[in-house]
């Protein structure tokens, strides 16, 4: 038996027990995918109990870290609309798109409706879970083509904030189009006066958002890519 696995065991025990603060506090020491371990062996009802009980932040992680057969969005849909709609608010928008998609039209409703800022998650409803649009992520980091390098650092700065991992800085144009991509290697070493759409890279591969996510793999592998743009008809991201 590995540790993971007594460390897992460990905590379904203290749920099982009723010791639900310890098993709070121990659980801020875990990994989001060893949590989603955890819920996975609960039950349905401790599982509920256990994301209730949860700060919303942890609960929202575990829940998009657990395997597809344990069915999160099950959970999701039993909790309070308040209660469902708080933890959607702490998903990245594409984790709550693939959650809520999986859910009955009304009941993507109830729970959005108490969402603030819905806007994105809806917007990646609307596509095919197996395209690129079904894919994609809201979150990523973008500079304007007539920012300085001091101005580009900073805004990359500000974004890093809220997209936790990116490995590529997209430059927009005043209506959002893709119009570049910027070489951080350049930006490092760039006057900071310097305007970025002077030293950035061509944006010459993109897909669309109706794109199959085969497809969207081939592109990535062809060219060696770690992140793909998706644009829409007018090329804005």
């Amino acid at each position: 038996m590995t540790a993971h696995t007594n460390d897992v065991e460990r905590m379904v025990d203290l749920v099982r027990n009723g010791e639900i603060t310890v098993f709070i506090r121990r659980a801020h020491d875990f990994e989001p995918a060893d949590l989603a371990d955890v819920l996975a062996a609960l039950d349905d009802d401790e599982r509920l109990a256990v994301v209730q009980a949860l700060p919303a932040e942890l609960s929202s992680q575990a829940l998009a870290e657990m395997p597809q057969d344990a069915h999160a969005e099950e959970t999701l849909a039993a909790l309070s609309p308040e209660r469902a709609a708080e933890i959607v608010e702490e998903l990245e928008d594409d984790d709550a798109a693939d959650m809520l998609r999986e859910l009955a039209p009304e009941e993507q409703e109830r729970i959005l409706v108490g969402v603030e800022d819905r806007a994105e998650v809806e917007r990646l409803l609307r596509y095919d879970p197996e395209t690129a649009g079904g894919l994609m992520t809201s979150h990523l980091v973008s500079v304007r083509d007539t920012a300085t390098t001091e101005e580009a650092l900073d805004a990359i700065r500000r974004q890093s904030e809220e997209v936790e991992d990116f490995y590529q800085v997209f430059v927009v144009d005043g209506d959002r189009r893709l119009v570049g991509i910027l070489p951080l290697k350049d930006l490092v070493v760039s006057h900071p006066d310097r305007r970025v759409r002077d030293f950035m890279a061509d944006a010459d591969i993109a897909v669309k958002p109706d794109l199959d996510q085969e497809d969207v793999a081939r592109v990535m592998a062809r060219y060696n890519l770690p992140s793909v743009a998706v644009v829409d008809d007018t090329g804005r991201l």
